[in-house]
């Protein structure tokens, strides 16, 4: 044996504990791949044993393979979202490498993806984001990026968003204010809550170029708007509301101006007791206490769709409440024993109860059941809903006329939850 022989042994043992080898493997492999398919309790694809539910190249059947950058997820492709947004008729998803991705409809670039497709069935990615928060409007988005600067995409037709006349902006685009942002709303225009606890807006109204930007509150944690209002949470748990006043918004029990005037605020709704939330729908608000009780008004859509809550009213029935989302035209909260009730209008099913009747009344909703104790946040719309479960996955139902459940198709609805494919 040549001096060169024992110097290659070391590197044979090697790569073959390493499963190299130079030698022919097919025989082994079938014969490992039998013994894989007589021992396997789960699924058999191509000859092997296969994990559904973890298995990127075969999640959830044989051979749906996710795409790249896409993990397979309890047998879902999906990526890691940790931040939804809702609203109308669209949905923006921020995820965990701070990547932003929106779908459903898209008829004045919402999505933010540069293209002017009446819907985007399936998420596409906005592009050069990265994003720390996310927010959606009637139908504009922002985002909210390093160093609190902001961005935003989506219908200018009132020039909430750019000072010049484009009915749209197709992709973000910065939109100033005076100092970082924390915390973004859209509805009411762009709203900023700053880092000195103030919100200043762009209202969404007027048509008017470079809007003055209006600072109409200070030692704000946290805001919630509806189409034309915001109401903000004041860190002494006070609550205070801008904007149009239309339907009862602001709570305050005035019903004399109740047309779409504008009123800058802070007006307090009357009687609210110290709330520890405060969530908007799109003609009203609710606001939850520390000790779990839910006050609602506006159009709360409790007993009709019509009815107008002028002054805040405590919702009977709920027990203790710890946390409510807006459902867009109704309202969906977890109780204290983590079970789930949900109300409001449900033409096509968007209460999650499995129905299109509406809910004037706290039901459960059952459709939910299966991943009711997964849910982290409910983003709602206007007939459609999505959740974000705790292993990042994403859940929509209701309405898909535009493609809001991001399923790659447009249909009537969706009466049970579905995952977007990514």
């Amino acid at each position: 044996m040549s001096a060169a022989v024992p110097r290659l042994l070391p590197r044979l043992a090697l790569l073959t504990a390493l499963g190299c080898s130079s030698l022919p493997t097919v025989g082994r492999d079938a014969a490992a791949d039998a013994r894989d398919a007589a021992t396997c309790d789960a699924a058999i694809c191509e000859g092997r044993c296969v994990d559904l539910a973890r298995d990127a190249a075969h999640c959830g059947a044989c051979g749906s393979a996710c795409g790249d950058g896409v993990s397979c997820v309890r047998g879902v492709c999906s990526r890691r979202v940790v931040q939804l947004a809702a609203e109308l008729s669209f949905v923006c998803a921020r995820v965990d490498d701070g990547s932003v991705w929106c779908w459903g409809d898209n008829a004045y670039g919402q999505c933010g993806d540069g293209s002017l497709e009446a819907a985007r069935p399936r998420p596409g990615r906005v592009p050069g984001l990265s994003a720390t928060a996310v927010a959606a409007g009637w139908s504009q988005a922002c985002a909210l990026v390093s160093g609190g600067s902001v961005r935003c995409w989506g219908d200018n037709r009132d020039r909430a968003v750019a000072d010049d006349a484009r009915p749209v902006v197709r992709a973000p685009e910065a939109v100033a204010f005076p100092g970082p942002a924390t915390a973004l709303n859209v509805g009411y225009g762009v709203c900023a809550l700053l880092d000195d606890a103030s919100v200043w807006c762009r209202p969404a109204f007027g048509g008017q170029p470079a809007l003055p930007y209006r600072r109409w509150t200070d030692r704000v944690v946290a805001m919630d708007g509806g189409w034309g209002h915001v109401c903000a949470l004041l860190d002494d748990g006070a609550v205070g509301c801008g904007g149009r006043r239309g339907f009862g918004q602001f709570g305050d029990g005035d019903t004399e101006l109740a047309g779409m005037d504008y009123v800058p605020g802070p007006v307090r709704p009357a009687g609210l007791p110290r709330a520890a939330q405060v969530v908007s729908n799109p003609e009203g608000g609710c606001a939850r206490t520390a000790d779990g009780a839910l006050w609602c008004w506006g159009k709360t859509y409790l007993r009709s769709t019509t009815e107008v809550t002028w002054s805040p009213a405590r919702v009977e029935g709920l027990g203790p409440v710890r946390e409510v989302w807006s459902l867009g035209h109704g309202y969906m909260v977890r109780r204290s024993d983590g079970s789930l009730l949900a109300w409001g209008l449900n033409p096509a099913g968007g209460v999650g109860d499995g129905t299109t009747a509406h809910r004037f009344g706290a039901v459960r909703p059952v459709a939910l059941d299966a991943i009711a104790g997964d849910i982290v946040s409910v983003a709602g719309g206007v007939e459609f809903a999505c959740a974000l479960l705790r292993d990042g996955t994403v859940r929509c139902w209701g309405s898909n006329v535009a493609g809001q459940l991001g399923v790659g198709t447009l249909s009537s609805r969706s009466l049970t939850p579905v995952a977007p494919r990514w």
